[in-house]
């Protein structure tokens, strides 16, 4: 039990207490616990801002572990684009990976009349990282190549070198792909000769059909200038009312240019749909072609 000592002197207007030395006590023992639960709030905090702090060098440091940069991955090669590369057409028509057979498959058409048997084309595929991977000539037809092409468990990106065996004089040429742009399929599945070329051809028809598609939507934007050109036409109009002969005849060279704007457009109009009515028809020859090999 704590000891009520008590200071005081005594007055003519009776005793006066100076201190309550147990409340005091009390009170100081109440602010030392005050204090100490602050300083732990303090020290918790400035652990917890540390350790934020810490971490997020450590992740800014590491991004690239935990979040490879994508953007730095070679560029694929445009599927259905024909280039030339030592008098040779060469055209990629699909680029295919299967990740439950770690295979990949490249159909390309390689079109030259300088390829005989005797001038025959070596491949080569490579990963930065894993190095050189086995290439495989599955099939060869009428300028049809299928490749396949082994790959291991984390490659990224793969480049495939055309080369004319033996001849080392001419840079060989590459077509790529990456792990992110790569066409996934569940399985690559065997084809007969007949129906890798029933593919090619329907390869073709995609590419008009998009082709078509593209000067199709050309042309609608193209209608919706004319359209904007000649509303603005009549605004030019409407303003000569209220114009002196001078700003008549400025409005009237604004008029003249935005005509010749728009002849301009629909000439590109017909271009575009002439070109379109050329894809249609090589459209149809190509699906009579496809009935040779069905």
């Amino acid at each position: 039990m704590v000891s009520q000592r008590r200071l005081f002197f005594r007055t003519d207007k009776g005793v006066i207490f100076l201190m309550d030395r147990t409340k005091d006590i009390n009170q100081k023992k109440i602010i030392r616990e005050i204090s100490v639960k602050s300083k732990k709030r303090r020290n918790i905090f400035l652990q917890m801002f540390i350790f934020i702090f810490c971490a997020g060098y450590f992740l800014f440091f590491t991004s690239k572990a935990w979040y490879p940069d994508k953007s730095n991955l070679v560029k694929p090669t445009e599927i259905g684009k024909t280039n030339e590369w030592n008098g040779e057409e060469i055209t990629v028509l699909s680029w295919t990976y299967s990740e439950a057979q770690k295979l990949m498959e490249i159909q390309m058409n390689i079109d030259s009349k300088e390829l005989t048997d005797t001038v025959q084309l070596e491949f080569k595929a490579l990963d930065k990282k894993q190095g050189y991977f086995p290439v495989e000539e599955f099939m060869k037809k009428d300028n049809l190549y299928v490749l396949r092409i082994p790959v291991k468990k984390g490659w990224k990106e793969v480049s495939l070198r055309i080369q004319e065996k033996g001849d080392n004089s001419v840079e060989p040429y590459k077509v790529f792909t990456n792990n992110e742009k790569v066409t996934e399929v569940a399985k690559i599945q065997d084809l007969t000769e007949n129906e890798y070329l029933i593919a090619r051809i329907q390869s073709r028809i995609e590419k008009y059909e998009k082709d078509i598609y593209d000067l199709e939507t050309e042309n609608k934007k193209f209608e919706k200038d004319i359209l904007e050109i000649n509303e603005n036409i009549a605004d030019y109009r409407t303003k000569e009312q209220y114009q002196t002969a001078k700003e008549i005849q400025e409005t009237e060279n604004l008029i003249a240019q935005a005509e010749s704007q728009i002849n301009q457009i629909n000439q590109s109009i017909a271009e575009n749909t002439e070109m379109i009515q050329e894809y249609e028809e090589r459209i149809r020859l190509a699906e009579e072609e496809k009935t040779k090999y069905q």
